[in-house]
């Protein structure tokens, strides 16, 4: 996962019909006449000190026969874009990974201040907005996106950027060297990039439900609680976590070459503390006794008996209660079953 995502604003989490076919269609204006005034005022506009936007619209208004005034003007025009919803949810899914998000857009003063005043998710989300008119730099000047790097001590291999543009992707990985893709739709996000905390939370308590025999339906999955509630699964609160799964990988290799083939076939002593330990240590601070904590552990060997894993689970949770906590239950998912440790 990047450290840090770029997003373009207009396209991707701001969507809205093209302000040339709704000049077409609601005045009647080619879009072949519209579109050239277009590029002409938003060239002008997007930089530092530009005149007000709507001084620039004026005379070509008139000529058309359009009776706006500014603010019917900006009304007309802001009102329909509306926010992507379900891109929203997926960034706040990314900012709870832990993951940097940033705003790169070409845009001027009047539509930012509108942006500010009816999206606040802009600043909840997003750890700085660039616009143009505040930076000077318009895409797609490599500065753009260097002046981000700089500012958030950020090199580029650390980023993954999305716009609507080609030429801005373009210029963002061919002259400045940040991974870059041509921004569809929100599934695209989600399969270029790993899968996203929600994702694997997802698939952790679809894991422990299936184990106790049961048809897990997502519809019954809700994360409307506060901490440390990670998700509700039929009004029941979970906390979920994972084992260390760094130490996981390493036996899985050393078993495939060999290396600890009995010791895993008999479960090897680290075990517990591979799947236990770390996991309860990092969540005891939260823990709550309203709330169920299961811990994903992945498959440190698919060799040993779950007779086997659990006794040895068991032992080593009754023999280190300190780091319980006060959870109101405390499950392991292993590949092959569920065990129960309070």
């Amino acid at each position: 996962m990047p450290k840090a995502i770029i997003f373009d604003l207009d396209g991707v989490f701001i969507q809205s019909p093209y302000l040339s076919d709704r000049f077409r269609d609601d005045f009647g204006i080619p879009t072949s006449e519209f579109l050239p005034a277009l590029k002409e005022i938003m060239d002008k506009v997007r930089q530092p000190n530009a005149s007000p936007d709507f001084t620039y619209w004026q005379p070509y208004l008139e000529k058309w026969g359009i009776k706006f005034s500014e603010k019917e003007f900006f009304d007309y025009w802001f009102n329909a874009e509306k926010a992507n919803e379900e891109m929203i949810a997926l960034a706040q899914d990314l900012k709870r990974q832990g993951i940097r998000l940033f705003i790169l857009s070409n845009n001027f003063a009047e539509r930012a201040k509108y942006y500010d005043d009816t999206f606040p998710w802009l600043k909840e989300l997003f750890e700085k907005v660039y616009y143009s008119w505040q930076t000077g730099f318009i895409k797609p000047d490599p500065r753009c996106w260097q002046n981000i790097l700089t500012e958030n001590n950020l090199q580029p291999e650390d980023c993954v950027y999305f716009d609507d543009s080609q030429t801005n992707t373009q210029t963002a990985e061919g002259k400045v060297g940040i991974i870059s893709y041509i921004f569809r739709d929100k599934n695209q996000v989600k399969n270029i990039l790993p899968a996203t905390r929600k994702d694997e939370e997802i698939q952790t308590l679809k894991k422990f439900i299936e184990n106790q025999g049961k048809i897990f339906d997502e519809k019954l999955v809700s994360y409307l609680k506060p901490e440390p509630c990670d998700a509700s699964y039929s009004g029941i609160d979970y906390q979920i976590t994972y084992g260390n799964q760094k130490l996981i990988g390493d036996s899985r290799k050393q078993t495939s070459a060999g290396k600890i083939f009995c010791e895993i076939r008999n479960v090897s002593k680290n075990y517990p503390e591979v799947c236990v330990r770390r996991a309860l240590e990092k969540k005891k601070n939260k823990s709550d006794d309203k709330t169920t904590l299961i811990i994903e552990c992945g498959p440190p060997s698919i060799y040993a008996p779950f007779s086997e894993k659990e006794k040895a689970l068991k032992e080593y949770f009754d023999a280190n209660q300190d780091l319980a906590g006060t959870w109101e239950h405390i499950y392991l998912v292993l590949h092959d079953g569920n065990v129960k440790l309070r």
